[in-house]
């Protein structure tokens, strides 16, 4: 679809609902055009024109095929930036047609997004990511379903993450142990979010019993060392402050033992 940015007759609005209606479709907005096209302006009009015809008569195949050589392209010029161009890749791929490997760079995306503190984009790719990822990528949408709960706390549902994080536990029993850890942890984080509390809450007891349980296994008892400072820091700004202290302090001790700096500061901040 094509629209002047100045139509007297159409205001603009007009071509993006217009658009927004029509499945797949994508609008070229012409600067300063009015209803016509004047001669200064078919220098952008005629090559995307040329490019819509171009593609859309290409067999779906064909496509695929340019897709996946795109993607593959881009990871093997650009290895360093793989993290940077996820979104990008990922997108190659799913039109690609090749779901599985979309749903890899879709996680990459959202974690290196939600490094950034863009915490709705990382949502949507990590959202993405738990749609493609077959059944074989289980440990994969277990990290999906972390990534979002991790982007979206202050402002998704609880529940709605809860859930995703449970159902993902499900068919993760191979999982990487630390990565359960992580994912008991964020189900602890969400019930007591929304007001449960171990005495009377099995899911929440059982979740906070996981952690050290794995830790144990792993002959880690400092593993929920830093999930257990942010819930300390929880519980300190719902009011229980003498309770979150005590669980910042003790997660403290653990975690300066193996000399992690960075978590070290942001308990010590918690805590000041």
């Amino acid at each position: 679809m094509v629209h002047g940015e100045r139509d007297p007759e159409f205001p603009l609005g007009h071509g993006q609902a217009l658009k927004n209606k029509i499945p797949g479709a994508e609008l070229l907005i012409l600067k300063k055009a009015g209803h016509e096209l004047p001669p200064p302006l078919w220098d952008v009009f005629v090559p995307a024109l040329v490019q819509d015809a171009a593609y859309g008569s290409l067999l779906k195949q064909d496509r695929r095929t340019l897709h996946r050589a795109a993607a593959e392209t881009l990871l093997a010029l650009y290895p360093e930036r793989k993290s940077e161009l996820a979104a990008v890749v990922a997108m190659h791929f799913e039109q690609a047609g090749e779901a599985t490997r979309a749903a890899e760079l879709l996680v990459l995306a959202g974690e290196h997004t939600l490094e950034r503190f863009a915490h709705r984009e990382a949502v949507a790719f990590f959202n993405r990511a738990s749609a493609l990822a077959d059944d074989t990528q289980s440990e994969l949408r277990l990290r999906a379903a972390i990534g979002g709960a991790k982007a979206g706390w202050t402002y998704n549902e609880p529940g709605a993450d809860i859930e995703r994080i449970e159902r993902s536990l499900a068919g993760a029993d191979k999982a990487d142990r630390q990565l359960l850890v992580e994912a008991y942890f964020w189900i602890s984080f969400l019930r007591r979010q929304r007001g449960e509390v171990p005495d009377s809450s099995a899911a929440l007891k059982e979740a906070e019993a996981h952690v050290a349980e794995i830790g144990a296994a792993l002959g880690d008892t400092n593993a929920g060392a830093l999930p257990r400072a942010f819930m300390g820091s929880y519980l300190a700004f719902t009011g229980h402050l003498r309770e979150g202290a005590r669980e910042m302090s003790e997660a403290l001790d653990a975690i300066e033992a193996k000399a992690d700096p960075l978590s070290t500061a942001m308990v010590c901040g918690f805590l000041t």
